[in-house]
């Protein structure tokens, strides 16, 4: 975007520009449209581009306070305790939120993935194609990802045949879990598994009682149990809907009479896991543990694929938004091509990403 004018902090100002983008169209070439917003200018030094980087720390000195994100842990000590973080200190705050607290909460509510790219948005996109494809730009908790794993998402039109990575998976899905703790949707609240435990549930040895115990536990916490599932580099997303007593499976694969008995094999842990759980006197309303055995329904009427290989911008769609009964927004063509640019600078842009 480009502002039409200068402005100052508190005035109003229009943009001329907003974005209308296909993953097959390259940046130089993208479409735009005008129109105007009411929108609140940001003060001109608190607009950031990229993270300083360790080398780049020293040159930039006098534009360090409005360049640097606090420590995610910090943000989280600020939050609880009560102290304000204004905008000037935190430039990834939005222009509304300026001396108002930032915490997840209201912070989860302001990112926007439905409207155009940001200067900043675009300028992150640009920096991922650009240096060293092994360099690090990502670290949520021990997730890394490099400028390669984020290529897919910064230029859609050259890496058609590319798969999201399953550590990009990971890393947005702490990321989101972090930023909701408290995930409750139309059937209950929500648990998030992880990638990880999906593999440990496919290679379990005997001796894990304890393991599986406290997993059972963790399920039984919450009303649905969300298992980003993989097939070769294909994903997709089972639910395990305790509420509505059956296993929901949204799949962009449009074939049907697909054979999810890989699926199958890990209900068959969970329950074990249920039912170890269930001995020790755990069972939050849950009808019954026998989840291997409960209905499996295909999904209908949700956003699908088109292409060979975007399974993974999918399943993050499904995990977001999916509520146990429905997809909490509207999804068309643009708004997914959308999400897809938004994507890589979410996660580079996220407080938890260590690398600042």
């Amino acid at each position: 975007m480009q502002w039409a004018g200068e402005t100052r902090e508190g005035e109003e100002a229009i943009f001329t520009e907003t974005f209308s983008m296909e993953p097959s169209t390259p940046k130089h070439v993208r479409k735009r449209k005008n129109y105007v917003s009411g929108r609140t200018a940001r003060p001109a030094a608190a607009r950031k581009l990229w993270p300083a980087s360790s080398a780049s720390a020293s040159a930039s000195n006098d534009t360090a306070n409005h360049q640097e994100l606090a420590h995610p842990v910090q943000i989280e000590q600020d939050c609880n305790g009560g102290e304000d973080i204004y905008y000037d200190e935190h430039p990834d705050a939005p222009p509304e939120m300026t001396n108002s607290k930032l915490c997840w909460e209201t912070y989860r509510q302001q990112v926007d993935f439905v409207n155009g790219l940001s200067t900043r948005e675009e300028e992150t996109l640009d920096r991922i194609n650009s240096g060293p494809a092994d360099e690090v730009v990502v670290q949520i908790e021990d997730v890394q990802l490099t400028k390669k794993m984020l290529e897919f998402f910064a230029t859609p039109e050259l890496y058609a045949d590319t798969y999201v990575s399953d550590e990009v998976i990971e890393a947005w899905k702490r990321m989101f879990r972090r930023q909701n703790i408290s995930d409750t949707r139309d059937d209950g609240k929500v648990l998030l598994d992880s990638t990880a435990k999906i593999q440990f549930f496919r290679t379990i040895g005997s001796g894990e009682n304890d393991t599986l115990l406290n997993y059972g536990i963790e399920y039984l916490q919450h009303d649905m149990v969300f298992l980003p599932m993989k097939r070769g580099a294909h994903w997709y997303l089972a639910v395990i809907n305790s509420r509505k007593h059956k296993i929901q499976v949204l799949d962009t694969n449009r074939k049907q009479n697909l054979d999810y008995s890989d699926l199958k094999n890990i209900l068959m842990i969970i329950e074990e896991c249920l039912e170890l759980a269930g001995k020790e006197g755990h069972s939050n309303g849950w009808p019954d543990f026998k989840v291997a055995s409960w209905d499996v329904e295909r999904v209908q009427n949700i956003p699908r694929q088109t292409d060979r290989s975007s399974y993974g911008l999918f399943l993050i769609i499904y995990l977001q938004f999916w509520t146990g009964e429905k997809m909490s927004e509207t999804f068309t063509k643009d708004n997914i091509n959308m999400f897809r640019w938004k994507l890589g600078p979410s996660l580079i842009w996220s407080p938890l990403n260590m690398i600042h």
